[in-house]
């Protein structure tokens, strides 16, 4: 997919901005959640530009690893689209 390339300009949401600089007055890094800090090392935090957040990358297969943990990715990304929705 060309996606990335062919959508119009992305920003990074501003969580992921780097926050050792101007952060009073930008708001850079306010809000990111270390996801080694959480169970499992995984937090419901949004780390697309908003012009890519339904866009689909990849999905697992029903073999191996990826058809274990099939469902929980999808419990994740259904997480991470809730806390989206949220947001907006």
């Amino acid at each position: 997919k060309n996606c990335v390339k062919t959508s119009s300009k992305q920003d990074v949401p501003i969580h992921l901005k780097d926050s050792n600089r101007d952060k009073k007055e930008t708001g850079d890094g306010i809000g990111y959640k270390y996801p080694h800090n959480f169970p499992a090392n995984w937090v419901p935090q949004n780390y697309l530009p908003e012009e890519l957040i339904e866009e689909v990358f990849w999905e697992p297969g029903k073999n191996g690893w990826e058809g274990k943990r099939k469902h929980l990715f999808s419990q994740r990304k259904q997480s991470q689209l809730k806390i989206i929705n949220q947001e907006n």
